[in-house]
């Protein structure tokens, strides 16, 4: 993917006030009604939120 999209995708989120998030390589997240998951498919640890989730785990936390 360019590097142009998540600089035009962020703009437009800022615009409409949506949050949105940078994230590393293999990273994903999902929120539901009570919680954010936080998925990583990398094959090593990343850091999200000052909490290190593991190679190929998920963590998640209330929101």
């Amino acid at each position: 993917m360019s590097d142009k999209y998540p600089a035009i995708i962020g703009g437009l989120c800022n615009a409409l006030d949506m949050p949105s998030h940078t994230l590393p390589a293999g990273l994903r997240i999902r929120d539901s009604a009570t919680h954010r998951f936080v998925f990583n498919y990398a094959p090593r640890a990343q850091v999200w939120g000052g909490n290190i989730v593991s190679a190929a785990s998920v963590y998640w936390e209330a929101l």
